[in-house]
């Protein structure tokens, strides 16, 4: 990357981050002469990436009409709206924004003949969508409901999803060396560890690995944890290049917005945000390293989470499921069924049975009855669950989630699920 492009690409980062005035502008800019910094907005301007008005400079929407990026700022009906997040996942997705500007890097990184690998990025994975003469771009994520509801949606021909979980111990190999990888992986050691062991494998020396770094403040430990990253990606071979602290913005999530409320806090606006680090891979990991960090990250936690989808609603229930004939009854464990916190931390999460997008909690008994009711819900067969589950038990099941759901835009209603049952 040039000067010019350079400084492009810090003003770009700095209107993405809340600045929308010459001043405020000049005042992130790290010492840009204001006469210099006009030239680089004028620029801007006329390339279709900022727009101008009386309320400042703003990143311009994009759709992927016309040639390159077409102004727009409305989503393709063929294009998926993503599934909400759910809280056992870590998942807090980028502001529009912010999809935007890791999209223009990318394409400045890359050329339409290269391609991406998105590491735990949905967002971005839409948003490259939304482009002409984009690269090869892939998308990697462990959940398979993720991966099966996006596939029903129109993508690029050069637009891929693989289901792969990073924390399984194993890597995911490549047919094609890659020139940018994205990895936004939830503010954790061993996930960071993952995702970067992920990425170094794949990419060709040269490559720019982009990555969301956990701001200092995030817990007490989280200094450490950023000097461990930094460590773990020179052992990868890969060289840091710049830092751009609080580039990056997220959108609140019901899941956290429902906790703060539960405790009477309410906030009108995203506020969680977090730093890019670069960096740039110079040589290829040892077998040793890779080998190391990957034993490091495999998950121990072998307790199994069934995850199932209603329309856009992600809902997970804890194994094991072989309680076939326990009638199915959930237990309150907090105070207005909202967990508190998102903090993996919590010790509450223990007790956890039944989750719910919004971050409604329960502890549950008949659990195998629960599943088979929520599959059914989802319009999935249950073929592979016991025979062993009553009708009887499988009803209450689905009156009880018919309570705790409400309506909802799942496949299948009340109704129509018990008409199935008793056709079964």
């Amino acid at each position: 990357m040039n000067e010019y492009d350079f400084q492009l690409h810090l003003v770009l980062s700095t209107i993405a981050r809340g600045a929308h005035r010459l001043e405020e502008i000049a005042r992130e800019c790290g010492g840009l002469y204001p006469l210099e910094l006009r030239v680089l907005l004028d620029d801007l301007v006329k390339q279709g990436q900022v727009r101008l008005s009386k309320k400042g400079y703003h990143l311009t929407l994009f759709n992927k009409v016309g040639a390159g990026f077409a102004q727009s700022g409305i989503l393709s009906d063929h294009l998926p709206i993503l599934p909400e997040p759910h809280p056992h996942d870590c998942d807090w997705r980028f502001d529009p924004a912010t999809s935007q500007y890791l999209a223009r890097i990318i394409l400045q990184e890359s050329s339409p003949s290269g391609v991406v690998l998105l590491l735990g990025a949905p967002s971005v994975f839409i948003e490259m969508a939304c482009s002409r003469n984009v690269p090869h771009t892939i998308l990697l994520d462990w959940s398979s409901e993720l991966t099966d509801y996006m596939i029903r949606f129109f993508l690029p021909d050069t637009f891929r999803l693989v289901n792969h979980d990073l924390l399984s111990g194993s890597l995911w190999q490549s047919h094609w060396p890659v020139d940018v990888v994205l990895c936004d992986p939830p503010w954790y050691p061993e996930h960071y560890a993952a995702f970067l062991t992920q990425a170094a494998y794949t990419a060709r020396v040269g490559a720019a690995v982009i990555v969301s770094l956990l701001p200092l403040n995030t817990r007490p430990d989280a200094v450490a944890d950023r000097w461990q990253i930094f460590e773990n990606a020179q052992q990868l071979g890969l060289h840091l290049q710049t830092i751009e602290p609080g580039a990056i913005r997220y959108q609140t999530p019901i899941f956290e917005s429902a906790s703060l409320h539960a405790t009477d806090f309410d906030l009108k606006s995203d506020w969680r945000s977090s730093d890019i680090a670069i960096f740039r891979k110079t040589s290829e990991p040892s077998r040793d390293v890779v080998e190391k960090l990957l034993a490091a990250t495999a998950t121990t936690d072998k307790q199994e989470w069934a995850e199932v989808l209603l329309g856009r609603y992600k809902i997970k229930l804890r194994g094991p499921f072989n309680d076939y004939l326990e009638s199915p009854t959930l237990i309150s464990i907090e105070k207005g069924d909202i967990l508190p916190t998102v903090s993996r931390r919590y010790p509450g999460r223990k007790l956890i049975d039944l989750w719910l997008w919004d971050n409604r909690v329960f502890a549950a008994k008949g659990k195998a009855a629960f599943l088979a009711a929520l599959y059914t819900l989802a319009g999935r067969p249950r073929s592979h669950l016991s025979s062993s589950i009553s009708d009887a038990n499988h009803n209450r099941a689905l009156d009880i989630l018919s309570q705790v759901i409400g309506p909802s835009d799942y496949p299948m209603k009340m109704s129509d699920a018990k008409s199935a049952m008793i056709a079964h």
